[in-house]
């Protein structure tokens, strides 16, 4: 009954994807998905603790050298979709919050608009200020391109979960590798509670994702 339910609950088009992995059998199908679902939840973890730190020090770097409200400053803000966020997050505050601060603000803004500071327009504020939101392992000061390779990926995965889309072809492996070395380089704290709490890699090996991984 669940298999025969699953197919109708989906959209052909987002049935077909699993349906295609599994060679047509609906067993395997949904065998499939459901390791999708709860690998985006378990995926969660680490994608939460990733943005809130990196809006966290970025906003304590730009605070630090700019001023507290830096945000304000269109001089400083480049993109002009990083400047459409803005002011679409006031006009959202102003309806829904009777005195918004700061930290309504921040949270607010998206993970584009985050992720935005570390493109090429960017180059000169990472040299002077932004390096400051992260150090390598040996204490070194990291270049903007480590983070934004990075940060391309698992924005992209971070938005297919958001829109409950398939994950099981991307190589998740690499890439929580990549969102644990990020969160490490900004706060090493906020790594160990990520370790500690972090049940994605348990369930990828549960789910034998050695075997799932290869779809296509």
């Amino acid at each position: 009954m669940l298999v025969i339910d699953l197919q109708h609950i989906l959209s052909s088009g987002r049935y077909a994807r699993y349906s295609n992995w599994a060679g047509d059998s609906p067993e395997y199908a949904a065998w499939l998905y459901q390791c999708n679902v709860l690998l985006s939840e378990r995926k969660y973890t680490s994608l939460h603790i990733l943005e809130i730190v990196l809006r966290n020090r970025i906003d304590e770097v730009l605070s630090r050298h700019f001023s507290n409200e830096w945000y304000n400053d269109f001089t400083l803000i480049k993109d002009y979709r990083q400047k459409e966020n803005i002011i679409k997050a006031k006009e959202i505050l102003n309806k829904t919050k009777r005195d918004f601060n700061k930290g309504h603000m921040i949270a607010e803004l998206t993970l584009g608009f985050w992720t935005s500071f570390f493109n090429k327009s960017y180059e000169n504020l990472w040299q002077q200020y932004l390096h400051d939101i992260a150090r390598t392992a040996d204490g070194k000061k990291m270049e903007r391109k480590f983070f934004s390779s990075r940060l391309d990926r698992i924005r992209s995965l971070r938005n297919r979960i958001a829109h409950h889309e398939p994950i099981l072809h991307l190589d998740l492996h690499a890439i929580h590798h990549d969102t644990l070395t990020l969160i490490h380089a900004m706060s090493p704290a906020a790594h160990a509670w990520t370790m500690q709490h972090s049940t994605f890699i348990p369930a990828l090996h549960d789910h034998g994702y050695s075997l799932v991984g290869g779809v296509a």
